[in-house]
């Protein structure tokens, strides 16, 4: 059962709501007013707004920086003071090619906001196993 919605539409096109209402209201007071259903594909646009360009493009740009630090940062830490540690030719072998792919890595995160669709659609790059 759909329930009625007391609305203020941008204008007289009625394609976007700006205010609720919890009950009519005096058309005198208020312009552009209508009466929609809850499951009125406006007023559900209006309850759950799709995020802005700039806040996706924000919250990657964060989420990036959080996957260079956590990631690449530590990883390469990691791998360097096993490399101080280590005599063996082979784990030195292993350990350069560990950071090679750490560096591979930073580098396809940095490339993020180059990708095409950004930031709408991101191709997040695989992380090298430790």
């Amino acid at each position: 059962m759909s329930n009625t919605i007391y609305v203020q539409f941008e204008d007289e096109t009625q394609t976007k709501i700006v205010t609720i209402f919890g009950s009519a209201q005096d058309p005198e007071y208020w312009s552009n007013l209508g009466e929609i259903q809850d499951d009125d594909p406006r007023y559900l646009a209006y309850i759950n707004p799709q995020p802005s360009t700039a806040f996706l493009a924000a919250a990657a740009r964060a989420e990036r920086t959080s996957l260079l630090r956590d990631v690449c940062d530590a990883g390469v830490l990691m791998i360097q003071r096993e490399l101080r540690l280590t005599s063996d030719p082979e784990r030195i072998t292993y350990l350069n090619g560990k950071l090679v792919e750490v560096d591979e890595y930073a580098v396809a995160l940095q490339a993020i906001p180059d990708q095409p669709g950004f930031p709408q659609t991101i191709d997040w790059p695989t992380a090298p196993t430790r």
